[in-house]
This record gives structure tokens, C-alpha cells and sequence, in this order.
């Protein structure tokens, strides 16, 4: 578990450049205006969690620049190190940016109550769940791209999995009773929110198998693969 760690930590240090006050004070302040603009902390998450979907790849990218991996082989890491490690140091940086960009939202959508007359909002809870469900699903989906490909050849395919859920919206939005069917979704988690721990145990499962069936498909991609 320790080299695990050692590894994730590697992963926060290779992508430490681009981590600098300059595009970080970018983001918090795109956070914090949306969130003073729109007075929902939501979607200050929501950003959040689209730069880390967006700095997913940045280790691969950097590794294969630098045939990184092919040094892991010299130095005899596992490749078993090398999925886990990448999987831990993604859940890490979610959760740092997730914690982050709810704080600067909450101070945005908190700011903008007290200059109108509109009352303080944080946001839906219940819809955090299912937003953040949505993004760990394309991560998942770009992590076993990226193993199975590498970096250069994997990074048009990445788009996919923003693909797969814009084609579902497009399904329910373009259908005869797409309207009624958005709303019939959108009243069964309202409903299904009611019951906490129904909500959030059903939630956290798929999410859960998602990430588990993703880290399955990427080891068993990288151990195929030659450097």
C-alpha cells in the first residue's frame, strides 16, 4: 500500500506545474463568478469536477512525452503499482477539488444572496450524487482508454464517454414525450432523494462498480501492453 501511495504522491508531483496560483486562481474565480451569477454552489462543483475530468490525462500525457513508463519497467515497479496508484491519485484529486470548488461556490452563491433579495441557496444535495456519478463515469471511462492506448492515440477517443451521455440527453430531450420523460427522471430522484440512505446507497453502488469495473479493464490493458 505504501508504494500505491508513493506512486499517487508521484502523480500529484508530475502534474504540479500546471497546478500553479495562476490556473488554480483561474478556476476559483470562473467558480465563484458562476456561482455569484447563477446563486447555486452546485455548480461551482460542477466545475470542480470538469477540471479534474480535464487533468485526468495529464500524467499519461507527461509519462509517455518522457517514456516514463518504460522506466517503471527498468526499475521493476508493478505495473499493478502503476493502475492503482493512478486510480488513487484521480479519487485524491477529486475529492480536493470537489471540497475546493464547494467552498468557493458556497462563498459565491453566499455573496450574491447578500446583494439581492433572493434567499441563500447551497444547492440541491441530492443532485451532487448524480453529477458527480456523471463525471467519475467519463473518468473512468478515459482511465481505461489511456491504459489500453496511451496517452496520443487515446486522447480523441476520450471524448466518448461525453458522447455516450450527450446521445442519452439527446434521446430524451428529441423523443415525442421527451419532456415528460425529463421530468418523470427528474421526479424519481427527487423521490428517491427522500430516502437518504436508499439514495445515496444506490449512488455510491454504481459508482462504486463503475470505478471497480474500470480499474479491472486498466490493469488488465497495461499488464498486456510492451515499453
Amino acid at each position: 500500500m505504501n508504494k500505491v501511495k508513493s506512486f499517487a504522491m508521484l502523480d500529484f508531483i508530475t502534474v504540479k506545474p500546471y497546478l500553479g496560483f495562476k490556473n488554480i486562481g483561474l478556476f476559483a474565480l470562473w467558480i465563484g463568478i458562476m456561482s455569484v451569477i447563477t446563486g447555486d454552489t452546485m455548480m461551482g462543483v460542477g466545475i470542480g469536477l470538469m477540471m479534474c475530468v480535464m487533468l485526468t490525462g495529464y500524467p499519461f500525457q507527461i509519462g509517455e512525452k518522457n517514456n516514463i513508463d518504460a522506466l517503471y519497467t527498468t526499475l521493476s515497479i508493478n505495473k499493478g503499482t502503476v493502475v492503482r496508484g493512478r486510480y488513487l491519485f484521480v479519487l485524491a484529486f477529486d475529492v480536493i477539488a470537489v471540497v475546493g470548488s464547494f467552498i468557493v461556490g458556497l462563498a459565491g452563491s453566499y455573496t450574491r444572496a447578500q446583494f439581492s433579495s433572493e434567499l441563500f441557496v447551497y444547492g440541491d444535495w441530492w443532485a451532487f450524487l448524480p453529477l458527480a456519478a456523471a463525471f467519475l463515469f467519463i473518468q473512468a471511462v478515459q482511465l481505461a482508454l489511456y491504459f489500453k492506448f496511451g496517452y496520443t492515440k487515446a486522447r480523441l477517443l476520450g471524448i466518448i464517454p461525453f458522447l455516450l451521455l450527450g446521445a442519452m440527453y439527446g434521446v430524451i430531450a428529441a423523443s415525442g414525450a421527451g419532456n415528460f420523460t425529463a421530468n418523470r427522471m427528474l421526479g424519481f430522484f427527487m423521490e428517491l432523494a427522500e430516502n437518504t440512505v436508499l439514495f445515496v446507497s444506490a449512488i455510491t453502488a454504481a459508482i462504486a462498480a463503475v470505478v471497480f469495473i474500470s480499474y479491472c479493464l486498466s490493469l488488465r490493458f497495461y499488464k498486456k501492453r510492451e515499453f
